[in-house]
C-alpha cells in the first residue's frame, strides 16, 4: 500500500495523493474528518490558533484498561452494595451471566445499553458509573 503523499496546500488547503494516485484536498478521498467540524479547524488556522487535541481537557490519554478496570471496580461496590450475586444482576439487567464477571474483572467494556440495563437493575443512575470511573482514570 502506497502512502499517501502530501503535495503542498493552495489556496483551500493541503492536497493529498492517495494510493491509487487518486488527487484529493482533503487526506481521505475526498471526505473531510470531522473531529471538530472541519470549519472550525479553518477557523483555528485563520486566527492562528492551535485546534484543541484528544486529550487536552485531562491533559493525559485515557487508556482502554484501565477505564475498563475503572468501571468493573465501580459495578463491583454497586452490586455488593445490593447484596446481590452476579447471576441475580445478570437476571434482572437481561444479560449472560458470565459477561457481568467480565465487566467486574475489566475484561470487557459495556455499551451504553448495558450501562443502562445494569444501572437500573441496581437502581442507580448510570451516572454515578461514569463519575467513580471518571474520577479514577
Amino acid at each position: 500500500m502506497r502512502p499517501k503523499l502530501r503535495l503542498g496546500g493552495g489556496e483551500g488547503g493541503e492536497a493529498y495523493e492517495d494510493e491509487r494516485g487518486k488527487r484529493s484536498e482533503h487526506g481521505r478521498g475526498g471526505r473531510v474528518p470531522h473531529t471538530i467540524g472541519y470549519k472550525r479547524i479553518l477557523q483555528y488556522v485563520a486566527d492562528n490558533r492551535t485546534p484543541p487535541q484528544l486529550g487536552e481537557v485531562t491533559g493525559a490519554p485515557i487508556k482502554q484498561e484501565d477505564a475498563a478496570s475503572a468501571f468493573g471496580r465501580s459495578l463491583l461496590r454497586a452490586r455488593r452494595e445490593k447484596g446481590m450475586s452476579q447471576e441475580a444482576l445478570a437476571e434482572a439487567a437481561d444479560i449472560h451471566r458470565t459477561f457481568v464477571s467480565f465487566l467486574e474483572r475489566g475484561l470487557k467494556q459495556p455499551t451504553l445499553t448495558t450501562l443502562l440495563r445494569l444501572s437500573r437493575a441496581l437502581g442507580v443512575p448510570a451516572s454515578r458509573f461514569v463519575d467513580e470511573v471518571d474520577r479514577e482514570v
